[in-house]
C-alpha cells in the first residue's frame, strides 16, 4: 500500500504547524458499490493511513460515472444511495 514516511512526515508537520491534514482518496470511475473487494481495498487505506497519524478523511465521489453498473442497479435506488451505502460500510466497524 503506502509507504509510511512521506505520508507521517506531512502529517506531523500539519500537526505541529496547527493544520489540520485531511487524507482525500477517490474510489476510482469503475467502482462497484457493491464489491466486497472495492470495499475492502478503500478500508485497508484508510485504516493504513489513520495508523500514520491521519485523524480527518474525505472520500470524493465527484468525478465518477452518475450511471450504476448493473450489479448496483439491483440494489441501490439512486447513485446518491449507493454512494451513501458504500461510505458507511467503509467507515464503520474500522480503525478510523
Amino acid at each position: 500500500m503506502y509507504v509510511p514516511e512521506p505520508l507521517t512526515t506531512l502529517i506531523d508537520a500539519a500537526r505541529e504547524a496547527g493544520v489540520t491534514f485531511v487524507y482525500a482518496v477517490s474510489p476510482g470511475l469503475d467502482i462497484t458499490y457493491s464489491s466486497a473487494k472495492d470495499v475492502t481495498c478503500l478500508k485497508h487505506k484508510l485504516e493504513q493511513v489513520a495508523s500514520f497519524g491521519c485523524e480527518a478523511f474525505a472520500i470524493l465521489f465527484d468525478d465518477i460515472d452518475v450511471e450504476l453498473c448493473d450489479a448496483d442497479k439491483s440494489l441501490y435506488q439512486s447513485f446518491a444511495s449507493a454512494q451513501a451505502c458504500y461510505y458507511c460500510t467503509c467507515t464503520l466497524d474500522s480503525q478510523i
